[in-house]
């Protein structure tokens, strides 16, 4: 079983930079470089060897599908980051969950943007918005966003406001 949930898991990472990559461009062409630099934290934790590292052991050791894998590393990571004294990290945490859900997604083949197509004159209101959901939203057709966790010097409000 190890075997398998580790090839699933190096498929969903691959397919996860190729994503970032991707996203990164069009925001760069869309947008310009220092919003682009955003998706940088998201490729530099995808490739960190002690992020994959930390995952596979789960799965190895633990007998553990590589979705319980993931999103047990990422949770961890996240409380860690917010339970710091430094605003700056805190709001990283949102960006480690954001990638997370990236990875999530691709391990159970859902390609699924609920956000890709609005109505015309649309708000969305949410908890939270990540970054790479946000970029992934129908800007022509926005009109407001509400959300409410997030500060302004999050990566979704930067990218928002972009």
């Amino acid at each position: 079983m190890t075997g398998e949930e580790r090839r699933r898991l190096e498929s969903a990472l691959q397919r996860g930079a190729e994503d970032l990559a991707r996203l990164q461009d069009r925001v760069q062409a869309e947008l310009g470089r220092p919003e682009a630099e955003i998706f940088d934290a998201h490729r530099a934790l995808l490739n960190d060897g002690q992020f994959r590292e930390r995952i596979f052991l789960l799965i190895d050791q633990q007998q553990v599908n590589a979705e319980w894998a993931v999103e047990t590393t990422v949770k961890d990571i996240a409380a860690s980051l917010e339970s710091g004294d430094n605003e700056y990290l805190r709001e990283r945490a949102a960006d480690v969950m954001d990638l997370g859900r990236r990875v999530l997604r691709h391990l159970s083949d859902d390609e699924r943007r609920p956000l890709e197509y609005l109505q015309v004159g649309s708000i969305v209101v949410a908890r939270e918005l990540f970054p790479l959901e946000l970029i992934e939203i129908d800007r022509a057709h926005l009109v407001a966003i509400v959300t409410e966790r997030g500060g302004a010097t999050g990566h979704a409000a930067i990218l928002a406001r972009a």
